[in-house]
């Protein structure tokens, strides 16, 4: 184990307040009340559900390799908080590239940094500019054909300038020599006023133009958050279309004029009224869909920081906002709101649960019942999350709830310091447009009362109460460090409803630190979890526990300390039911973020690692108590529009067998029949070129197509537009 000397606290204070000023804040904090809990409870510490997945198979395609002679002094967030910064490039290339902010002693600036890893599996790394200023949390993404990598992060110039702070963009020409290391000299964004109008923390995103049918142009996002220093929290978006045709690489130096880009739009900056007492946090996540031609989303949670005084543009709680012309224009009628139940409980309750275990107030009085909750909306502890589109369309959000209960009329929380209850569910848009919120994975117990999941069950020998304490973050305390220190992304595969959700778990930190016993070694070890789908959530798995310090695939983890995962947003499929995962994470020297005021300076690495997982082969849980999840069948066609031919993709989690295509106009006449070809046990695809059965070209118009196969089938509609 790591064992370095504590540097003085009065140190670690003065150097976490000198750049404090761009790390996002807590605002309106309320108070924590710890309680004790009943004595007589029952304790599990093995994580069980009652349905779902089991344990995937899996194993290191890659193991964890660290960047060699790197130590950094800055160990918190080494990437974008809610953005990408690790990316694959495209098969006839095999690396992967990804960016960090790192201080390569206590004195320097922070820098940001790219790495490359190839397909060999060596790595090497840079940074990106020669300045020698202050930068940090840098996004990227990947042109589709070149595997050049867009990169963009927020620069601290100066004092007292126009370019006080602001944010650059850059990409690193890997096209020119198909070797890594060819970084241009950046755009730079200003900001107008210092201090006052800064949007920094830049995410990055590709995605297909809005007429991308007819130019084949992609469309680069940038999209960057307000640091509210007096101002009304929000986003702004530009971004700038470029070329590109298949397999040969764009022309990308027209990024580097920043009058090519669009003018920013602001985003939610009307949902705040300073004079009326309105303040809004959005705590967004951006996605691209990437079926559809200038389709993007911005998935996140509408707080109310000082409560809600009436007038407010959008109801309080979890929103998708849809733009279909690439970002430019945001119209209310594309805003999709699930609201909790505001007044009921609380402005930040998602819904009561029956007080099962029987804790009680400080007066020994039992609560009426208990409150899952997302955190004051100026302390969420979800506020670092990835959102993405699945397979089908679907958007999903990862989140973290607590149970706990809530004292309105006091502005507090009551919580159990041994307990906790943090847990990991996913909030998902549907894109028949409906809402589903989801455990992952589900929970062991289910509530009478709202027919929620929960962290206990009773049981049936003895009647007694089995409590299972959930803390998905890795430190313990639920202060701000809860704002600062959670972590939750996700990736989906494209061509197969498969999907990943990854977190830091401080569950086994928790056992240790009440002395549990046989936990006393996971004191300072939090574990990344990997919970996977094949199914687009509607089941997840057990997690694997990846960083476990008693790992058998990986024994060197028992010298890690594992933080800040980032995951490559799309899953690879390499055929038989596999799919890989790509990941970086810090490894600290010490448990505890320094700048964060929690432990000494002694810095940390940067490591990466690849992984996969046997999809085809999640099995459920045998338990015959419970009812088995029928077949999920999915199906969807690229492009739709289309106008020479499209690409009609299915998959099933039960597989696929003899699948059969058949289209239809909309008067329900058979038009072709095309047999499906399987490229996996659970998906297939066939090939539409708009004719009919006798090679006849149909009309432009409205088509539906039907997949069939192991006695399920599914219906969608498309259209054909020469």
């Amino acid at each position: 184990m790591k064992k370095i000397a504590i540097i003085s606290m009065m140190l670690i204070v003065l150097s976490g307040m000198a750049w404090a000023n761009d790390i996002p804040q807590p605002v309106n904090n309320k108070d924590y009340i710890p309680l004790e809990a009943p004595q007589h409870l029952k304790t599990a510490t093995i994580s069980q559900t009652r349905s779902g997945f089991d344990l995937p198979e899996w194993e290191f395609i890659q193991e964890p390799t660290t960047l060699s002679g790197l130590t950094s002094y800055y160990d918190y967030m080494p990437g974008s908080y809610c953005g990408r910064p690790l990316m694959t490039q495209p098969d006839q290339y095999g690396g992967v590239y990804f960016v960090f902010h790192g201080r390569p002693n206590t004195t320097d600036n922070r820098r940001v940094y790219w790495a490359y890893v190839h397909p060999d599996g060596s790595t090497e790394y840079a940074t990106i500019t020669t300045s020698d200023t202050w930068q940090g949390y840098p996004g990227m993404t990947m042109h589709p054909a070149s595997g050049d990598p867009i990169a963009s992060w927020h620069d601290i110039m100066g004092a007292a300038t126009p370019e006080d702070t602001n944010t650059r963009v850059s990409f690193d020409d890997y096209g020119l020599l198909f070797i890594p290391g060819f970084w241009k000299t950046p755009v730079t964004f200003d900001q107008p006023i210092p201090y006052v109008d800064e949007y920094i923390w830049p995410y990055m995103y590709i995605g297909m133009a809005p007429d991308y049918e007819i130019t084949g142009n992609y469309r680069v996002y940038q999209i960057s958050g307000q640091n509210p220093d007096g101002e009304i929290e929000h986003d702004i978006l530009r971004w700038i279309d470029v070329p590109q045709d298949t397999y040969v690489y764009g022309d990308l130096d027209i990024m580097l004029d920043k009058t090519n880009w669009s003018d920013p739009v602001n985003i939610s900056r009307d949902w705040s009224d300073p004079a009326a007492g309105i303040s809004c946090r959005p705590y967004p996540s951006f996605a691209v869909d990437p079926f559809t031609p200038g389709h993007v989303a911005i998935f996140g949670y509408a707080g109310y920081t000082y409560g809600l005084v009436g007038g407010e543009i959008v109801p309080q709680g979890f929103y998708v906002w849809d733009s279909y012309d690439g970002g430019e224009t945001w119209d209310y009628a594309n805003f999709h709101s699930y609201e909790t139940d505001v007044g009921m409980y609380n402005e930040y309750v998602m819904w009561a649960v029956d007080n099962v275990p029987g804790f009680v107030d400080d007066n020994s009085i039992p609560y009426d019942e208990l409150h899952v909750w997302i955190g004051w909306p100026g302390n969420q502890h979800s506020t670092h999350r990835t959102a993405t589109f699945d397979s089908e369309g679907n958007l999903h959000l990862p989140e973290l709830f607590w149970i706990s209960y809530v004292d309105d009329d006091a502005g507090s929380a009551s919580y159990w310091p041994y307990y906790l209850f943090q847990y990991e569910v996913e909030v998902v848009y549907k894109a028949d447009g409906s809402w589903e919120i989801r455990e992952v994975p589900a929970l062991p117990g289910v509530d009478a009362m709202s027919g929620r999941g929960v962290p206990w069950e009773i049981e049936a020998a003895t009647g007694d109460t089995l409590i299972y304490p959930w803390l998905d973050m890795p430190f313990t305390d639920i202060t701000t460090v809860g704002f600062h220190e959670n972590t939750q992304r996700n990736a989906a595969c494209l061509t197969q409803p498969w999907m990943v959700q990854v977190w830091d778990s401080g569950t086994k930190v928790l056992y240790a630190e009440n002395a549990i016993p046989g936990y006393d070694d996971y004191a300072t070890h939090p574990i990344f979890h990997v919970s996977a789908t094949r199914d687009n959530g509607e089941n997840w798995s057990v997690p694997i526990e990846l960083s476990d310090i008693y790992s058998t695939v990986y024994p060197g983890f028992a010298d890690m300390i594992t933080m800040y995962p980032y995951i490559n947003p799309t899953i690879k499929d390499l055929g038989d039911g596999w799919g890989q995962i790509d990941m970086y994470f810090f490894d600290d020297n010490d448990y505890g973020s320094f700048i964060q005021q929690m432990g000494p300076n002694t810095g940390g690495e940067l490591v990466y690692c690849s992984f996969k997982i046997n999809f085809a082969g999640l099995e459920y849980s045998n338990d015959p108590s419970q009812p088995q999840p029928e077949a999920s069948l999915t199906l969807r066609n690229v492009p739709n529009p289309f106008f020479e031919s499209t690409k009609i993709q299915f998959s099933s989690s039960v597989g696929v067998k003899n699948a059969t295509v058949t289209i239809y106009n909309t008067k329900g006449q058979l038009v072709k029949t095309i047999d499906g070809i399987a490229d996996s046990p659970t998906a297939g695809y066939a090939y539409w070129d708009g004719t009919d059965n006798q090679g006849n070209d149909v009309a432009n118009g409205i088509y539906l197509y039907k997949v069939e196969t192991n006695g399920a089938s599914i219906a969608k509609k498309m259209m054909l537009n020469r």
